[in-house]
């Protein structure tokens, strides 16, 4: 059955590092047969916080089990670091049984002298086969002073699986600007449409 969830463990508290606005930790179980799709926005989480405590430091951590034969987790996740703001972020998914899915992906934009740090790893254990895990991190740079790490990671115990990894970071297309200014676009509102287009296209 669809969104059928053994057990879920969520904690979010502010750590003892005052500088951090969101530290996030949760842990899913999915049971057999269960099929889960999580849409985050993990911009609009923090935000939500550091409007009360002036704070731009987020750490996240999500662990995946797939217990259940047959199971399927997929995650999309947006999020926009802005004005001098810290990102650590991680997924682990784990995939204990045969047949069990996992799809991780990530779009992110960074921008003002922001810091992003991006990791995904999926386990496939060994009794875990014709099982597939893919994972995808995209990180697009504003501005010169932003930086980026995107760490896509595979842990496989059984050949008899599928199995794929991709991470990349860019910067904004002069060429997609110039197009667009040609085009009577003044040069912001290229920058943040070509903004919209990559967070849209997640899936």
């Amino acid at each position: 059955a669809e969104h059928q969830i053994h057990h879920l463990y969520l904690e979010q508290q502010k750590p003892k590092n005052n500088n951090c606005s969101l530290f996030l930790h949760i842990m899913i179980y999915l049971a057999k047969g269960s099929h889960v799709t999580v849409h985050n926005n993990i911009t609009a989480a923090a935000r939500q916080i550091h409007t009360k405590t002036g704070t731009q430091f987020v750490y996240a951590r999500t662990t995946i089990n797939l217990i259940g034969t047959g199971s399927t987790y997929e995650e999309y996740t947006t999020m926009s670091a802005k004005n001098n703001s810290y990102y650590d972020l991680k997924t682990t998914a784990k995939l204990h049984t045969p047949y069990t899915i996992a799809n991780i992906n990530l779009k992110a934009v960074v921008y003002d002298a922001s810091k992003c740090i991006t990791q995904s790893n999926i386990i496939i254990k060994k009794a875990a086969e014709y099982s597939t895990g893919k994972e995808k991190s995209e990180i697009l740079l504003i501005d010169e002073e932003s930086t980026a790490e995107v760490i896509p990671q595979l842990e496989v115990h059984n050949d008899n699986t599928i199995c794929s990894h991709a991470g990349s970071i860019s910067s904004i297309n002069g060429e997609k600007i110039f197009y667009l200014k040609s085009k009577g676009i003044a040069e912001q509102q290229a920058k943040e449409l070509i903004i919209d287009g990559f967070l849209g296209s997640n899936e």
